[in-house]
C-alpha cells in the first residue's frame, strides 16, 4: 500500500482530493501513510476516526488533511466540520468513508475501492469522478 501511493500520485498527477472506500482494515488508513510518507511529511499517521480530522505539515508549508467520516451521520455533520473548505483548500485532502458528501464530489477527485479478496490480497480500483456518479 505504501508503494501504490506514489503511483496513484505518477498517474493521476492532478488528483489531491482522493476519495478511500473499504471494509474496515482493507487498509485506507495504510495507504494514506504511504501518501504521507512519499509528501515526505515526517509526522506519524494514524486513523482520525475520533478526531475526525487530521493534518500531517508537509515540506515548504504544505498539508495533507486525513479525514475520517465513519462516526458522522449526515451530510450537514460534514458541512458543519468544514468538510468543504478542505476540499477547496488546494491541499492534498484523502477522505476516508466519502460517501456521506457524495453531493459535493466534483470532477477530478480519485475515488479509491479497496476489497479484501478471500486470500487475503487486496484488490483496488481507481476512478476518478464526474459530476454523473
Amino acid at each position: 500500500m505504501h508503494t501504490l501511493a506514489a503511483r496513484l500520485m505518477t498517474d493521476y498527477p492532478d488528483s489531491r482530493v482522493w476519495l478511500l472506500t473499504g471494509d474496515l482494515g482493507a487498509g485506507k488508513t495504510t495507504l494514506v501513510q504511504g501518501l504521507a510518507q512519499t509528501l515526505q511529511s515526517e509526522d506519524l499517521v494514524s486513523s482520525p476516526t475520533f478526531s475526525l480530522v487530521q493534518p500531517y505539515l508537509l515540506p515548504g508549508e504544505q498539508w495533507l488533511y486525513h479525514l475520517d467520516l465513519y462516526r458522522l451521520d449526515s451530510l450537514e455533520e460534514a458541512l458543519e466540520i468544514g468538510i468543504e473548505e478542505y476540499l477547496d483548500s488546494g491541499s492534498w485532502c484523502v477522505i476516508e468513508w466519502p460517501d456521506l458528501i457524495r453531493p459535493l464530489w466534483l470532477d477530478g477527485y480519485l475515488h479509491l475501492s479497496i476489497q479484501i479478496l478471500d486470500n487475503g490480497c487486496r484488490e483496488i480500483t481507481a476512478q476518478l469522478t464526474s459530476n454523473t456518479l
